[in-house]
């Protein structure tokens, strides 16, 4: 599937998962390449910060492992395909250094990729009736929707494992579809 991605050296699956719910949409993709200058070796995003759209650019130079010949960050599981690595690096730029991005919010990030607004559920609280009324409507509407199972350990750092029905513990998923 186009956009499907392989997490590096950071532990950003929350941003990573946050492109791949971007990726199923090319319009709001597109959007956010606002120059493709890799014969130039440059390229330019935009994202949504602080209130308003931010341009970044840079250049196409990626860290990699020279052992491995792969990225130091995240990388597109298709060869053909180099989004990825280069938005990361924009993304990245826009909030200092990479190693920032080690920590985060999909819900954040799908701000920032979005321009919209977004919204948590606590599934441990939610009304489930009325939750699932509403992933219906979003999704029907049109709405980009993530989930994401956060697991802390008593320091407060994620958990590695998944839960009993086998979703990963805190790693960002899409929801394209619900049946009925």
């Amino acid at each position: 599937m186009p956009g499907d991605c392989k997490p590096g050296v950071l532990d950003d699956c929350w941003l990573l998962g946050a492109f791949m719910s971007v990726a199923v949409n090319p319009d709001i993709l597109w959007n956010l390449i606002v120059k493709d200058g890799l014969e130039y070796g440059f390229c330019v995003f935009k994202f949504f910060k602080n209130g308003e759209w931010q341009y970044v650019k840079i250049d196409t130079r990626i860290p990699y492992n020279p052992a491995t010949k792969q990225p130091l960050y995240g990388y597109c599981a298709d060869g053909q395909e180099f989004w990825v690595p280069l938005m990361e690096k924009a993304y990245a730029k826009l909030h200092s250094h990479y190693q920032v991005l080690n920590t985060g919010s999909v819900s954040e990030a799908m701000v920032d990729l979005t321009g919209m607004v977004a919204e948590k559920y606590d599934l441990k609280s939610a009304d489930m009736v009325q939750f699932w009324r509403d992933m219906k409507k979003y999704l029907a509407l049109g709405y980009l929707v993530s989930c994401a199972n956060i697991q802390l350990d008593e320091e407060g750092r994620p958990e590695r494992g998944n839960g009993p029905k086998g979703i990963n513990y805190n790693h960002t998923y899409s929801i394209e579809r619900m049946s009925d």
